[in-house]
Formats: structure tokens, sequence, C-alpha cells
């Protein structure tokens, strides 16, 4: 995902929100960020879900001394947060949608279903991690990835035949990945 640039009190930011980020919004609101997105556009909202996706998002697009400038501006008054409804509901969506489908290649999978992972479990925090393990990831490397990144590379492990990829099917996504 390439991170959605705004002006926020007149400052020009990026934000983008990895695995990292929704996980943080889910623990900060108590919702999935699913149903957080759902409030936002529909008006069922607390301010805390905008400061939250806010927060996050500026810190994993343009770094934690942002992140805390910002919030320490909204706390004060100086950054109206309900006037920043709209580019939260516009980082969230970009985390939670796949791109567009490119000419001659594959978008990969997303995330439809009602925000189930394999089996049915709900797709958290505890079910992105233990899915990254079996394909040979770490945590930190599972929080870094955006939802497409993490459904494209879940896509991928699933198609393989016997069920396991290759040491070099592995390095050629994991490229492809950090690439981005």
């Amino acid at each position: 995902m390439r991170p959605v640039l705004n002006t926020i009190h007149g400052r020009r930011l990026a934000m983008r929100l990895p695995l990292a980020g929704l996980f943080a919004i889910e623990e900060e609101t108590g919702n999935p960020a699913w149903e957080a997105l759902r409030d936002l556009i529909g008006g069922g909202f607390r301010i805390e879900h905008v400061e939250s996706v806010l927060f996050h998002a500026v810190r994993f697009g343009s770094g934690e001394d942002a992140a805390l400038d910002f919030i320490e501006r909204a706390r004060m008054g100086r950054v109206p947060l309900l006037r920043y409804v709209g580019p939260a509901v516009e980082i969230l969506a970009a985390a939670l949608t796949a791109p567009e489908r490119k000419a001659g290649g594959t978008a990969g999978s997303s995330a439809e279903g009602g925000g189930t992972g394999s089996g049915g479990d709900p797709l958290n925090r505890t079910t992105c991690y233990r899915t990254g393990l079996a394909m040979g990831l770490r945590p930190q490397d599972v929080d870094a990835l955006t939802l497409w990144e993490f459904m494209t590379a879940v896509e991928a492990f699933m198609s393989n035949t016997p069920g396991r990829m290759s040491e070099t099917e592995k390095d050629e996504i994991w490229d492809w990945l950090k690439a981005g």
C-alpha cells in the first residue's frame, strides 16, 4: 500500500497502516478495523476512533515523532479531529482493500468473507501470527506487512500442492513484498 498523503493542520504527512497499525487500532477502539471503518462512515464513532486511526497511520507513514507531535496538537485542541474524519476513513479504507488488478498480473486475495481467516477464525493478531509462523515469518515480519501483502503471501503459500513452499519461492515472495 502506498502511503496516503494528507495535510493536517498545515503539515503534510504520509499515512500508512500495516497490520501492526490495524492491530493497534483494534486494541485501542475495542473493535476490529472493519467495524471502526463502518462506524467512521456511518457516524457512530467516538473521537478516539479518529485519533487512533490517524495516530497509527502517521506513526507508520511519517514516523513516531510526527505521530507524537500530531497527538499532542490534537489533545491541546490545535488539531480539530472532527475535521479529519475523511482522511481517517480514506487511510483505513486503503489499508483494508486490495489494490486494483493490473493487466497481466494478479492482485492476490482481498480480505473478503466477513473478516475471517482460515478455518473460520477471526482475522486477528493471533491468527495472523500463527499463519505467518507456518509460512516461516516472524511476528515482526507479519506486523510490517499490509493486509493485502499478508493475504497474498497466504494465498501463495496455500496454493502450493504439497502445502509447503520451497525456499526459493519463499525468497521470491519475500523479495516481492519488500519491493512493495
